[in-house]
């Protein structure tokens, strides 16, 4: 576990996306603190942290076990954008607006980017441009 490690907590009360700011909290070590893609601050420690912090690019938990993880809409977002050359300004508004949708709302549009992604760059461009026009 280190800071600036992009996880997903998979605790059912949280279930979102963030990096870890902190590896310890109050004493703790490998207790981490991690800023949720909504802003929001969580703190885990001991079984909690082994069971539910999931680092995105091994996907497995840090008990190894192997987590489903969902779309990771922010960094897919950056990706995608950034090849089609959008600002980070434009990135960044989209993003904020995008996590203030309900849940499932959210949901829906990650979904409709997964019957996108693998179609034509026009479908991906078009996709992600009606985003824009809605999220902006």
């Amino acid at each position: 576990m280190e800071e600036g490690l992009r996880t997903y907590v998979a605790a059912p009360e949280i279930s979102d996306f963030g990096t870890i700011e902190r590896t310890s909290f109050l004493g703790l070590t490998n207790a981490p603190v991690i800023t949720l893609d909504d802003g929001r601050k969580v703190g885990l420690a001991g079984t909690d942290a082994l069971k539910h912090v999931v680092p995105v690019n091994t996907g497995k938990n840090l008990m190894d076990e192997t987590i489903e993880v969902p779309l990771d809409v922010r960094t897919v977002g950056i990706q995608v954008m950034t090849a089609m050359s959008y600002s980070a300004e434009t990135q960044a508004t989209m993003f904020e607006n995008f996590v203030k949708l309900p849940k499932s709302q959210r949901d829906e549009y990650a979904g409709l980017w997964l019957t996108v992604k693998d179609k034509t760059p026009e479908e991906q461009k078009t996709f992600v441009e009606d985003m824009i026009a809605a999220l902006t």
